[in-house]
Parts: structure tokens; sequence; C-alpha cells
């Protein structure tokens, strides 16, 4: 599993300052519980400490140490950039980090106002012994916690950094796994009773039928036949599809499901590619799937595979009016 360290989940409290806009269009009643996390989680890592890590730099100070690691030369601006953090201030820490010789000034060659700004080797050392004392910390504190229980910390971390990060950050280690594995089916579940509720207004009685096509798809698997696609970010699943053999040489599409945040990505192009491929290697005559008039973009999708309407029907089954589509094509 990968090690991540105080300073790294810190970090997320800096990022989340930067974002702080966002509040003034989310529902009152999350604000409580964002703020009373934040509260728990500085305290947690000690990140109200006047030093961290009983160094003597402060949390700012630290983190801009850590961006001048990051790169063998970097300007000024680049950190404003990256952190949010004044001009004013950030000038007074690199004038500090001068006098203690942790970094070098350079003039740009391109550009003589600009100064190139570079970690001398005690700034480097300092940073070593700065970070290795940051992932003893984070060791201790989360020492006897049970792997799993890491893994599930390290998933949710990633998932309020992506939720507060831009739409496109923090998202290239995404990837889509093949096997079924414990608790995937209930989430699936969760993930459609929860996003369909938000987006349609669908009932509970949604969630039960998608609990029980789930059910019915375990009971009859054929790993020769069927196939999964789960979509993860770090260790959090965010999208989901499934084809499942039918009768007369025909697979149906089913429980094709992405997280908001994860549309937009090129991720429902590829898994319907998948499909597509899947569906000629397992030697399927047809493909079809059930959807509702108000998936629009996912019916474009479907169309843009060849998928035809088929046949409709009125049906109030998830909670209100709506008409039910079958989509069919031959493969």
């Amino acid at each position: 599993m990968k090690t991540f360290s105080t300073a790294d989940l810190g970090f997320i409290i800096v990022d989340f300052v930067n974002h702080i806009p966002y509040l003034h269009s989310m529902p009152h009643n999350s604000i409580p519980s964002i703020r009373a996390f934040n509260r728990f989680y500085t305290g947690f890592l000690g990140l109200l400490d006047q030093h961290i890590l009983e160094s003597s730099f402060s949390l700012p100070e630290a983190r801009v140490l850590f961006e001048l690691n990051q790169k063998d030369s970097i300007q000024a601006s680049e950190i404003v950039d990256s952190l949010g953090i004044d001009k004013g201030y950030l000038s007074r820490i690199l004038d500090q980090f001068s006098k203690e010789k942790l970094i070098s000034k350079k003039r740009s060659r391109e550009d003589g106002r600009r100064q190139h700004l570079y970690l001398t080797d005690k700034g480097h050392k300092t940073f070593e012994r700065l970070n290795r004392a940051s992932d003893e910390q984070l060791k201790g504190l989360l020492k006897g916690m049970p792997e799993g229980d890491l893994t599930k910390l390290e998933g949710h971390m990633k998932g309020i950094e992506g939720l507060l990060g831009e739409k496109t950050a923090s998202k290239t280690d995404i990837t889509i796994r093949t096997d079924l594995r414990p608790g995937d089916l209930g989430y699936v579940t969760h993930l459609h009773g929860r996003i369909y509720k938000e987006e349609c207004n669908y009932g509970i009685n949604f969630e039960a039928y998608v609990a029980q096509g789930l059910a019915e798809f375990w009971k009859q698997y054929d790993a020769r036949k069927d196939s999964v696609w789960i979509v993860e970010h770090g260790q959090r699943m965010v999208g989901f599809l499934l084809s499942m053999h039918r009768e007369k040489d025909a697979a149906q599409l089913r429980y094709f499901i992405l997280e908001p945040e994860y549309r937009g990505l090129g991720l429902g192009k590829k898994l319907m590619n998948v499909f597509m491929a899947h569906l000629k290697e397992k030697g399927y005559q047809k493909a079809y799937l059930w959807t509702t008039n108000e998936q629009e973009t996912a019916i474009a999708l479907y169309q843009r595979h060849g998928f035809v309407l088929t046949e409709e029907k009125h049906s109030e089954a998830f909670g209100k009016a709506l008409r039910e589509q079958r989509y069919d094509r031959k493969v």
C-alpha cells in the first residue's frame, strides 16, 4: 500500500481552505459537519501547534519547504498559485529561508525581474529530516490500525481531495478492475440508491430493484460469459458496469453508473468500449439494455454505439411517473 505522511494528509486542510468559496453554495446542514471534521482532523495531526513536529517550522513554512523540494527550481509565483498563499506572507517566509541558508536565489536569464528559487544542501537535509519525522509521527498515530482500515482511510482521503479539487485534478490514478470482491454488490446498490435519489428523486423501491437484480446476476454468474467493470480512484469505487448473459446469445448491459464528479473524463466512453469488445470476444449475437427516458446523456452514449429504441412503456415502479425504455443492437 502507498505510504503517506502527516505532511501529505495535512496539506488537504490547506487545500480545503483554498476552496472555502464552495461553502457559499452548499446546503447549510453540511457546513457544521465539515467544520467538525476539520477540528477533529487538525487536532489529530497537531496542525494547530505553533511548530510542526517539534521543529522550528509552522505549517505554512513546512508546506513552502515541500513545494521547494518538488522541483529543481521554482518561482515564487508558482508557489503562490499552488498554495493560494498571500504574496507578502510568502515573501517573508522566503526571506527567512534565505537568512537560514535553506534556499538560494538566481535571476532568470530570460527575464531579469524573475528569480528562480533553489533548495541548498542544507535545505534538502532540513526537508528530509522534517519529512522523516512526519512519516514517523503518522506511523505512531496509525499504529495498530488493521490493513483493511488503512486502505479505506486512504481511499476516503483521496475522495475528499477529488471532491474539493479541480474536476480533473488528482484523477490520474483511476483504474478499472474486473473481479468482484466482498462489499462490491452492496456498494453498487448504495451508489444507485443515493445518486438516483439525488438526481432523479427515485424512491427506495428503486434501490431494492437494483439489489434484486444484482443478486440475480451473482446467482447465475458465469465467468465464461459475464463480466464486470469496477472503476476505482484509489480504493474508492466511483463507477460500475456489468454484462449479464441472457437467452439466445444475448447479453444485457446493466447498472452503468459513475459518480457525478467523475463524469466528463471519458470514463463512460471507455466503459462502453470495453463492453463492446467483450461482446465480440464472447461471441454474442446481440445486446440490449433497459433505461428510462430521463437518462438523456446515457441514452446518447448508447445510441452512438449502435443501440436503438425498440420498446417503451409507462412505469411508476420507482416512485414517480416515467417511461422505461429498451434499446437493442446486433453485434
